[in-house]
């Protein structure tokens, strides 16, 4: 074996002593990529056996299979989720050694053998060997021709190969509720202040969901829309397309040709005559031919960036376009919680909004600027209320049982979010609670009535009958520190700025 591993090291060494690759035929280039790429998957096969090997030799001497992955990723820096992964194939091509053998001789890759054997893992107990034996074939046969994820679609319908239409189509369904029902109860979101003024997070979500949130990103995020892009999110382009100048570094070709708007109804151009903040290619007879301008659009990243344009990074142009996308969500069509939408409301005196440079505060506590502010105006519904004014009816006395939006509004910028002492839940999270006298006692609807209470400390203050007071214009509630103590007078300490603070 040693002999053999010394053979093969000596070969790489002779590859890696090319001078370069530089120079070669896009054939040749293309050939030598294959079978490179069958050569790795004849390693990756030569690998599983050894593994099934060690797992063999651990197992029979009272070891448990964890150790095999442990041993295997404690060389050359290896991963034990890999040597993991590798151990489960070779248990996983016991049963299907057509695909094993087909590994082995480099006909398919590893990710390849894993989806086949996976599948085939999939099949009831009840299919015959034959059938497994076609259904093994039929996806060997197609996996040179398909990609990883076409091949894991096909994989769902390999009953056709021994099966009629209407009984595959009975087994994909069922696989595809399976898949579905698993990724729904693995659904997950999370997100975090990464620094002042930025967040980061992540998800896990369903295919068909993530799917269509990827759909919306990639159609705001689409470099022929970016030049609708303006102010410091892309101004630059804009302004030089005005003065006739230089855009993101390319230069303007004419008229119409901003953005593809001059080849409405004409022919489509190729993807590198398209995506560009202008045009840079014209038709010409027999096809799309460049101009003096494409030169001008190879421009580095950092060149671009300086430009304030098109970002060449995808995920920071999709992140933009989630951002986008936030913004413009029909918020009246969600679901609310306790009785409210999911809005977030900005909070501004109109000097601010005509010229000031004011920060404004969000309903959840968080500060924006000015301009940033007067952007959203630009294209966002405003609903006055005015502090200490009658611009809403916020008082309702006995007239109505629940509060109204306007009103919970008006309490979203009074608190913030939960009222209870130490909550930070925010304002979507809260339910309108009669603080001085339950509407059924013959409370009364007003705003001064209303405490915004997340759902959990809305039922702890109705069990507990804990008691609330209002003072020196403060919601107060009579409990414990968080710390244990006797009972006192505390307030929700929840930053608030300017007139808002308390």
């Amino acid at each position: 074996m040693g002999a053999l591993l010394d053979e093969l090291h000596d070969v790489l060494d002779r590859f890696a002593a090319l001078d370069s690759w530089d120079g070669s035929s896009v054939e040749d280039a293309r050939r030598a990529s294959g079978r490179l790429a069958s050569a790795k998957a004849r390693i990756d096969g030569v690998l599983v056996s050894v593994a099934s090997a060690l797992r063999s030799a651990v197992t029979s001497a009272g070891g448990s299979v964890a150790e095999v992955s442990s041993i295997m990723s404690g060389e050359f820096g290896g991963d034990r989720r890999d040597a993991q992964a590798l151990v489960n194939l070779g248990e996983q091509l016991q049963h299907a050694p057509a695909t094993g053998s087909r590994l082995s001789s480099g006909g398919v890759s590893r990710e390849q053998a894993g989806v086949i054997a996976r599948g085939l893992a999939a099949l009831p107990d009840s299919v015959a060997q034959a059938d497994r034996d076609a259904a093994e074939r039929a996806l060997l046969e197609a996996a040179p021709t398909m990609t990883l994820v076409d091949l894991r679609r096909r994989a769902t319908r390999m009953r056709e190969a021994f099966e009629d239409v209407a009984q595959a189509d009975a087994h994909e369904d069922a696989v595809l509720v399976d898949q579905e029902q698993a990724a729904w109860a693995q659904a997950s979101f999370w997100m975090r202040e990464h620094k002042p003024g930025l967040f980061k997070g992540g998800f896990t979500l369903p295919e068909l969901q993530a799917q269509m949130l990827k759909t919306m990103l990639e159609g705001i995020s689409a470099p022929r829309r970016f030049h609708l892009e303006t102010g410091n999110h892309g101004g630059g382009a804009g302004r030089a397309r005005a003065s006739g100048g230089r855009a993101n570094g390319r230069r303007a070709t004419g008229s119409g040709a901003a953005g593809g708007e001059g080849h409405e109804g004409g022919p489509v151009p190729p993807d590198w005559a398209r995506g560009s903040e202008d045009a840079v290619a014209e038709p010409a007879r027999g096809g799309w031919a460049r101009t003096g301008a494409q030169a001008d659009a190879e421009i580095d990243a950092a060149e671009l960036a300086e430009a304030g344009g098109l970002p060449m990074d995808t995920a920071h142009r999709e992140g933009r376009a989630l951002a986008q996308l936030c913004e413009h969500l029909p918020l009246d069509k969600l679901p609310g919680a306790g009785g409210i939408s999911a809005v977030l409301t900005v909070n501004l005196d109109y000097e601010t909004l005509a010229v000031g440079v004011r920060a404004a505060t969000l309903s959840t506590g968080g500060r924006v600027s000015a301009g940033e502010v007067r952007r959203l105006a630009c294209g966002a519904s405003l609903i006055p209320q005015v502090f200490d004014g009658k611009s809403l009816p916020l008082d309702l006395g006995r007239a109505r049982r629940l509060f109204t939006n306007h009103q919970r509004r008006a309490a979203e910028n009074r608190y913030g979010g939960c009222a209870f002492p130490g909550c930070d839940r925010p304002p979507g999270w809260t339910e309108g609670h009669h603080w001085r006298e339950p509407w059924a006692a013959g409370g009364t609807t007003n705003l001064d009535d209303l405490a915004p209470l997340c759902a959990s400390h809305h039922r702890r203050v109705h069990y507990e009958h804990i008691p609330a007071r209002l003072r020196d214009g403060v919601l107060e509630f009579f409990v414990a520190p968080r710390g244990g103590g006797p009972k006192e007078w505390r307030s929700n300490n929840r930053w608030r700025v300017g007139p808002l603070a308390r």
